[in-house]
């Protein structure tokens, strides 16, 4: 069965678009990525940011004032209780990741509980 409904798009910019459901990357994107409505004003894990534009700030692919533009159509749409200044100190924190270098991944040693010496 193949789902005929498109849902209504209210806002929409060239990466992303706010729908009837919330939050979501263009159709035809190279990255699909989806935020629904009721999950737009998680906490980071840190419990004083919101949690999406962190989240977005790290991924190289978002071009991240695009996904703030949409982000804030979508709260104004779906969650007009959102804390204002709260957002937009959520906002500023990921700008500031997203400009930050980034520390590159360096490899766990092995343990030698897992690698004896005599190996």
């Amino acid at each position: 069965m193949t789902l005929l409904h498109q849902p209504q798009v209210f806002f929409q910019n060239h990466q992303w678009r706010v729908t009837c459901l919330g939050l979501e990357t263009l159709p035809g994107a190279n990255r699909v990525y989806w935020v629904d409505a009721k999950d737009l004003l998680a906490l980071h894990l840190d419990g004083h940011r919101y949690r999406w534009p962190l989240v977005m700030a790290v991924k190289n692919w978002v071009d991240f004032d695009a996904f703030v533009q949409a982000y804030e159509a979508a709260i104004a749409h779906h969650r007009p209780d959102a804390d204002l200044p709260h957002l937009a100190a959520s906002i500023a924190a990921g700008r500031v990741q997203r400009i930050a270098p980034r520390t590159p991944r360096v490899p766990a040693t092995p343990s030698k509980r897992f690698f004896p010496r005599h190996w």
